[in-house]
C-alpha cells in the first residue's frame, strides 16, 4: 500500500520526475523493485485524471525512449481497458470533459511531433481506440472534430 506522501509525490504534475522513475522501474529485472513499482502504479491508476496527465507528460517530454514507449501503452490501457474504480466503465468515459479535451489535444500533438516510429504506432493505437469509443457512443454525436 502506498502512503499519502508517496501518492502526492508521484501524482504531482508540476514535477513528473518521480512518476517517470516509477515508470522506468516497472521494467526492472529485480522482482522486488518491479513488484513495488506495480503496486504504486496500480494505486496511481485510482486517480485516473492525474495518472493520465503524468503518462502524457512523459510521453510528450521525456528523453527516455523506453519510458515514452511504455507510457504510450500504459496510457492506452488506462483510458480504454482499465475500469474506473467507481463507475466500472473504461476510465476514458469517467474522465472530466476538460481532461478528455486536454488529452485529445496532446495525443494529436504527439502524432505531429513524434519521430520514433515505434512510439508513433503505439500512440496511433491509443488514438484509434479512443476515437472508436467516441464515435460508437450515442452521447458523443459531435465526435472528435480535431481528428477529422
Amino acid at each position: 500500500m502506498a502512503t499519502a506522501v508517496e501518492m502526492q509525490t508521484l501524482l504531482d504534475t508540476a514535477n513528473p520526475a518521480a512518476f517517470e522513475l516509477l515508470i522506468t522501474t516497472l521494467t526492472s529485472t529485480d522482482n522486488t523493485i518491479r513488484d513495488r513499482s506495480e503496486q504504486l502504479y496500480n494505486e496511481c491508476k485510482k486517480a485516473a485524471p492525474l495518472c493520465a496527465t503524468q503518462l502524457m507528460q512523459i510521453l510528450r517530454h521525456s528523453a527516455n525512449m523506453s519510458a515514452k514507449s511504455l507510457c504510450a501503452v500504459l496510457l492506452r490501457k488506462l483510458l480504454t481497458k482499465d475500469a474506473h474504480a467507481e463507475t466500472g466503465e473504461p476510465c476514458w468515459q469517467a474522465l472530466p470533459e476538460q481532461t478528455q479535451a486536454g488529452l485529445k489535444a496532446e495525443l494529436l500533438n504527439v502524432l505531429q511531433s513524434e519521430t520514433n516510429r515505434g512510439i508513433l504506432k503505439k500512440v496511433c493505437d491509443t488514438v484509434s481506440e479512443i476515437a472508436a469509443g467516441i464515435f460508437e457512443s450515442p452521447e458523443n454525436a459531435a465526435g472528435w472534430q480535431q481528428l477529422m
